[in-house]
């Protein structure tokens, strides 16, 4: 776990009572964020990218590192799941 999530996701899930859920569903967040941006992996860390909910429960994004500057990017997650599946679904704007 420590070497996939944040301290912060790691204690939000955990103390939820679906707490293989959540951490299944963030794991999926990551995941469709690297493949939107077409890279990977490659050269970005997982705890790079953690996903925290607003106030409201909104899921998003904050980034550090080599991939900070999509904080300043319009950057849109959906996740969804169950006991057994999760999935997430990232949409990037670019300015034209």
């Amino acid at each position: 776990m420590e070497r996939v999530f944040t301290a912060a996701e790691i204690e939000f899930c955990l103390a939820r009572k679906d707490k293989f859920a959540c951490l299944t569903a963030r794991f999926a967040a990551k995941e469709a964020f690297l493949k939107a941006i077409g890279t990977g992996l490659r050269g970005v860390g997982w705890k790079e990218i953690e996903v925290s909910n607003n106030q409201l429960g909104k899921p998003e994004f904050r980034f550090s590192g080599r991939l900070e500057n999509y904080n300043q990017r319009q950057v849109h997650l959906s996740i969804s799941h169950t006991r057994e599946q999760a999935m997430a679904f990232v949409v990037l704007e670019e300015e034209l």
